[in-house]
């Protein structure tokens, strides 16, 4: 009786430890583990921030539109040269979309609009869209990959998925996006992803 007590027991605590390390991951709305990773392939002062593939967010045209977020992570201004950084859908595509030169400002962020308008005017328009149902967005540098943000088919409309602080590797759904503006708002978070 008191063997059964015990064996009982053990496979409850076992149960147990397993459920905990399940849920240490904290992906909790209907995604698999695999629905949105990021991949940092070389260290970088810019990387991929906050993206949004189903936006509600207008751009200077009021269209609602797609983006990305970049953010230097450095405390110095980066300046971007013309033909040496790149945005992708396709890592084997790394000149698809070079972003224009420009300066990003110490712990600053970039928004290129991903509507295949392909202008660099008063903002940066990339010449793809994103797909909300799921796809990869790239960052390149001289045609090496720096960062890489893959995400699935279940994406939310009027969301974004961004890195729960600025430079941070965890990944959270924000409720209110928050294109060229910090990810500091912990009011904000909807649910941790990774």
């Amino acid at each position: 009786m008191l063997i059964n007590r015990c064996m009982r027991l053990f496979i409850q605590l076992s149960f147990m430890i397993i459920l905990l390390g399940c849920s240490a991951k904290q992906i909790d709305f209907n995604h698999s583990e695999e629905y949105s990773e990021n991949k940092r392939t070389l260290e970088s002062t810019l990387i991929i921030n906050e993206y949004s593939p189903k936006s509600n967010t207008l751009n200077e045209f009021d269209e609602e539109a797609d983006w990305i977020e970049l953010f230097n992570t450095s405390d110095s201004a980066l300046e971007i040269q013309a033909d040496t950084w790149s945005l992708s859908d396709n890592k084997n595509v790394s000149d698809k979309y070079f972003i224009p030169a420009c300066t990003i400002v110490g712990n600053g962020h970039l928004v290129i609009w991903c509507d295949k308008r392909n202008l660099n005017e008063r903002d940066f328009h990339s010449n793809f869209k994103l797909s909300g149902n799921g796809e990869q967005i790239c960052l390149f540098k001289n045609g090496s990959l720096v960062d890489q943000i893959i995400f699935e088919d279940d994406v939310k409309k009027k969301v974004s998925y961004g890195r729960t602080n600025d430079g941070d590797e965890t990944w959270t759904l924000f409720k209110s996006p928050s294109p060229g503006s910090s990810n500091q708002s912990t009011d904000n978070y909807a649910e941790t992803i990774k």
